[in-house]
């Protein structure tokens, strides 16, 4: 195991906001799981399958 988070969660009232302010001030990649009530962050680059690299 590399050691780093795989998951974690940052609850929000307002999504659009704290996802232009998580994608501005870290560089994440935001994507919403439409009727999923999720969005996925990507906080690293990945490969082809999503895994980290």
């Amino acid at each position: 195991m590399s050691g780093r988070d795989v998951h974690f969660e940052i609850p929000a009232d307002d999504v659009e906001r704290a996802s232009a302010f998580y994608a501005g001030a870290f560089g994440w990649q935001l994507s919403s799981m439409p009727g999923k009530g999720y969005t996925l962050i990507r906080t690293a680059p990945s490969d082809e399958q999503g895994m980290p690299q």
